[in-house]
Parts: structure tokens; C-alpha cells; sequence
């Protein structure tokens, strides 16, 4: 399906808007991470290696996030991409929600941030994958590179937005809530809409593919016998 055809699919836009409410959570930690640390007063308290929590939760966040992606790829692999999805976007709305309760206790503040991280990078491994599943794989890297400006919508809220709502309000409060809202949102889309349109989307490639081969084997069903015909009358 090339990019034009999935623009006209419905389900397009409903993975646009998954991955806009998750991307957002993420892009909110990498963004205003030292922010928030600051505003709580850990940002400056050493936790190990003279590092402060700050610098270590930063640290610490990289390397999670990376090693999460061929993870979650690998779960999804093994309990299938909507299954996967649904349990990455629980598990960073629970995070966020943990982080926030403890955000004042430094070692917290690191653990349950690289916590949100290990969710949040699913994305750069499960929506390539769905994108593949629904619109083919023969326009993937486009297609995905349409549904990935998601992140760049998601950016727009994460950094100027959830600033701003902080400096309204005096308080990240806001800001954490709404990213437990987009996330606990964005799980439930997948359950609800998303598995069932990934069911029936792959269940119709699955049957043009099955006629396709058919239609294949006939024809060469048919041009055997047509052979065979021939060489009797020859001989």
C-alpha cells in the first residue's frame, strides 16, 4: 500500500494518535528531565560514582532506551505487536505514576525515570512493525516515515506546551497527569480498536494472498496440462 492509500485508511490516523499520547510522555522526560529534578531538589544530591541524580538518571535513560527496543520487539514476536504495545503503554502510565509519588526521593527518581524510558522506546520498535503489518512492506520506510512525525506533533506539547502549563500553574503535577492520561488512553485504544483492525487488516492480506497463489497454481495447473496435450499430439 503506498503512502497516498494509507492516508485514506482510517486506521492511519488511529496509530498517528497512539503514538502522538505516547511519544509524548517520553519526549516530556527527555525534554524537561533536568527541569523536573530541580523543581524537586534532587537534581544536585549524589547517588553513585559522584554522579548526581540528575546526570545518572540521564545516563541511566540512554541505556535503557536503547536496550528496550530489540526487547520489546522480541516480546512482541513472542505475544504479538497489539499484546506488546498495550503492556508497554501500562507499564509507562503506571511508571509515570510511581515516579511522581516518590519523585522526591533521589534513588526513585532515577529507577522509576529509567522505568518510564524502558516503556516509552517500544515505539521505535513496535510502530514500525504494526505500519509493516497493516499498509505491506513494500512502501514501509515511507509509510513509517509518515506515522513518526507523530513524535514531532508529540514534541510540540512535550517541551513549549508542558513548560508552559508549569509556569501557569507552579507545579509538574499537571504535566504528569496528562501523561498518565495519554498513556492509560493510548493502552486502551489498542485493546479496543487497534486489535481488532490489525485482525481484520491482516486476515484480508492473508486471503488475497491465499487467492493469489491459487490463481498461481491453477494457471500452472492449466499450462501443464496445455504441455502435456501438446507433446501427445506430437508424438
Amino acid at each position: 500500500m503506498t503512502w497516498w492509500e494509507m492516508l485514506k485508511q482510517p486506521s492511519f490516523y488511529l496509530i498517528y494518535v497512539m503514538m502522538t499520547l505516547v511519544a509524548f510522555g517520553g519526549l516530556v522526560v527527555t525534554s524537561q528531565l533536568k527541569e523536573i529534578a530541580g523543581f524537586y531538589k534532587v537534581d544536585k544530591v549524589i547517588i553513585a560514582w559522584g554522579l548526581s541524580a540528575a546526570i545518572l538518571a540521564i545516563q541511566l535513560n540512554r541505556i535503557v532506551n536503547g536496550i528496550t527496543r530489540p526487547l520489546w520487539g522480541w516480546i512482541s514476536d513472542h505475544i504479538g505487536r497489539e499484546n506488546a504495545m498495550f503492556t508497554a503503554f501500562l507499564i509507562e502510565g503506571l511508571a509515570v505514576y510511581g515516579w511522581l509519588q516518590t519523585i522526591h526521593r533521589p534513588v526513585m527518581f532515577v529507577l522509576l525515570s529509567s522505568l518510564v524510558f524502558f516503556a516509552w522506546g517500544e515505539i521505535f520498535s513496535l510502530f514500525p512493525s504494526i505500519t509493516a503489518d497493516l499498509y505491506g512492506r513494500t512502501w514501509a520506510t515511507t509509510n513509517y516515515g509518515i506515522v513518526y512525525t507523530a513524535k514531532g506533533t508529540a514534541a510540540i506539547f512535550s517541551a513549549p506546551v508542558a513548560a508552559y502549563v508549569m509556569l501557569r500553574t507552579g507545579s509538574w503535577v499537571p504535566v504528569f497527569y496528562v501523561m498518565i492520561a495519554c498513556d492509560i488512553t493510548a493502552a486502551f485504544m489498542v485493546l479496543l480498536w487497534l486489535k481488532p483492525v490489525a485482525a481484520r487488516a491482516i486476515a484480508k492480506a492473508e486471503g488475497i494472498a491465499l487467492s493469489a497463489a491459487l490463481a498461481q497454481a491453477a494457471a500452472t495447473k492449466t499450462k501443464e496440462a496445455e504441455d502435456a496435450e501438446h507433446l501427445a499430439k506430437v508424438g
